[in-house]
Order: C-alpha cells, then structure tokens, then sequence
C-alpha cells in the first residue's frame, strides 16, 4: 500500500435528504497513490460519499480536503476531480477522440495539446486504433476505457469511480477490474472506487472501507477485514461466514476457549487475548476441516444436509449434532470419497482459524 502523505481527507461528514440520513459523521483519509474502495449493500450511503467528494452532493455538515485545499464549498468544475460513472455518460454525437478531449476543451487547452493528451490517453486504455468511432460502436468494455481514459486525460489528482464495471459480464468484469488496477498503479492516482461487488474489492483496493448504514464500519487492508472483521456485519458482508455467539471461558485442560450453545474449541494467540467474555466466532467455510473419521483436528460430528457444486469447490451444509448449522468449503475431489447428503460428518478447525469480535 503507499505509504506518502494524506491526499484526500474527509472529516465529520454528514448528508441528508429529509428525514433519511444518507452519510453520517463520516471521517475518511486516504494516501497519496492510495485505492480505496467504498464497500456496502444499496443505501449503506457509499456513492452519497463519493458524489460529496466530486461535488454533486452538498453535504449537511463536515469538511472534504484535497492536497490541503477545501474542496467543500466548490463547484464540481472547479474541483478538477476525474470521475468515473456507472453508465459512462458518452456523449453519442462525438467520436472516441472527441469524447475522450472534452474535458480539454472545457478547459481550453490548445488543440496541438488536446491532441497528444488524447493520443496519450487512448493508448493507455489500448484503443489506440478506435479514435474515430463513435460509441455505439463499441463494445460495454470498450466504452468503459472511453470513459476512464476521459477522466483521466487532463491528469487530475484524485479519480473517483461509481460502480463502473456494473453493467459488464462477469468475465470482462474480472478482466476490466485488473485493467483498473494496472492503470491506477501506473500513473500512482489516488483512487477511491464505489463497489457493492465483494470479490472485487479484494481484488483491486489497498484498503477496503465497509459503509452501513451511512457509516464506516471498518477500514483495513482486504486481507485485514476478511480475516479480522470488526463487527458480526462485516464479517457476513465481506464473504460467507459462520458467526457463533458465545463467550471465551478457561477449558477443561486449563486452555482457553470458545463456548457458544451448539460448539466449543480451543482458541490461541491474538484471538485468545482478544476478549475474556461475551463474543462472537468467525470461521470462514474455507476453514473447516471435514473428514469421515473423528480426529485431533475433526473433533465435532454433525449430518450433512446439502452438498453445493461450485467448480472450483463444493459447498457442505452441515446440521450439528446439538443443533445449529456450519458451512465448509472442501475440494470438489474429496466429494464422492467422503460427503453425500445425510452422510455422517466429523468437522472442527484449527486454533487460531477463528476471529473474535466483542458482543454488548
């Protein structure tokens, strides 16, 4: 992740829209090169953030920076901010050049000038070739680049992008995201990206900041939040999840451990001394461990209910024996060998494939 210094900083930022509250007391840095993508469900109030930013959306209360220049009471024009929307907003009547140029023309820039800039930008998003086009003639990813390459032509300092890729398949959605990334790391933008989608947040960010309900509920690197959530919301946000709720109580074997109303197992490390009472577990399905055969490890028996071919993994649900529900994600291979619906399953996880998040 960059490490320079503060480029855009959001502080206090509050914004309504009668009754309903669309961002609350909303504080946001992010660093110089830096992708930051805002991560939340429909009306978590993450593009009602990024329009404050660029500057559609006046904000009730609070403070937007940029490079220590208020950007607050500015104009969108005057904020010289790229912006990315999701339904590209090209103009039809104009060809790819033409498209591509409007933000120089906007500006003034001499024509010699607008015309190399153009070239330049339009080699970035390799559709050097398309320049006379008009965008109907293009394809959804095609257009996509027409218009990043338009928001990033007059170089600006900051690009803000709104669910660009929402309305690709999802191949070309994961080969757009990785397009995005390498664009953004070669020209070192600073970048904050408006996602509902997951997996691409971690993909693409150096820093994911998950929005509910107007607020920031955690901001961490992917790897961070996916295996630290912060709150039980996080955790079933970001991926699938099996939360229990329980409490960390000292062991038979005086080790510590984790004690919810339907599994108990041992904890260690940072997840030991992370609470001594009442708490959540997390485990990922991917970290379960299922065999035929009780063991050290597969120390807790259940039946499985339902087993979910995906491809590259097979999804297991399982029906504990003392009621509850836990699902493991296993290889595909191991399927016919060992889990059928309504076999008998042995299961458990290792002692620190577990994170703990305090409970009131």
């Amino acid at each position: 992740m960059p490490s320079g210094s503060i480029a855009l900083s959001v502080r206090g930022l509050r914004k309504s829209y009668g009754d309903v509250v669309a961002v609350e007391h909303v504080d946001l840095d992010v660093t110089a090169g830096e992708l930051v993508t805002l991560l939340g469900p429909s009306g978590s109030g993450k593009t009602t953030l990024l329009m404050s930013i660029a500057g559609f959306a006046e904000p009730d209360s609070g403070s937007i920076t940029l490079d220590g220049r208020d950007l607050t009471a500015l104009a969108p024009h005057r904020r010289g901010i790229g912006v990315v929307f999701q339904q590209y907003a090209l103009f039809p009547h104009l060809t790819i050049a033409q498209n591509v140029a409007y933000p120089l023309s906007v500006r003034r820039v001499p024509r010699a000038q607008r015309e190399v800039a153009v070239a330049r930008a339009l080699e970035l998003v390799r559709l050097e070739g398309l320049a006379d086009r008009r965008p109907a003639q293009l394809s959804g990813g095609q257009q996509q680049r027409v218009a990043l390459a338009r928001a990033l032509v007059f170089r600006p300092p900051v690009l803000l992008m709104d669910e660009p890729l929402g309305a690709l398949d999802r191949k070309l959605r994961a080969q757009m995201q990785l397009e995005i990334l390498n664009i953004q790391r070669t020209l070192g933008i600073t970048t904050v990206y408006v996602t509902h989608d997951q997996e691409e947040a971690l993909v693409i960010s150096d820093r994911i900041a998950v929005m509910h309900h107007g607020r920031v509920e955690q901001i961490d690197t992917p790897e961070r939040i996916y295996r630290q959530p912060a709150s039980t919301f996080v955790a079933n946000f970001l991926g699938e999840s099996n939360v229990l709720t329980g409490r960390i109580e000292p062991g038979p074997d005086g080790a510590t451990q984790f004690r919810s109303e339907v599994l108990s197992f041992p904890v260690s490390g940072h997840a030991a001394r992370a609470q001594t009472s009442a708490c959540a577990a997390v485990i990922r399905p991917e970290d379960v461990v299922c065999a035929k055969q009780a063991s050290s490890v597969c120390r807790h028996a259940g039946t499985v209910r339902q087993v979910v071919y995906m491809g590259a993994s097979a999804r297991l649900h399982i029906a504990l024996a003392n009621g509850g529900n836990m699902i493991a994600l296993v290889s595909p291979k191991n399927i016919a060998a060992l889990h059928a619906n309504d076999d008998s399953i042995w299961f458990g996880r290792r002692p620190d494939d577990a994170a703990l998040i305090p409970q009131p």
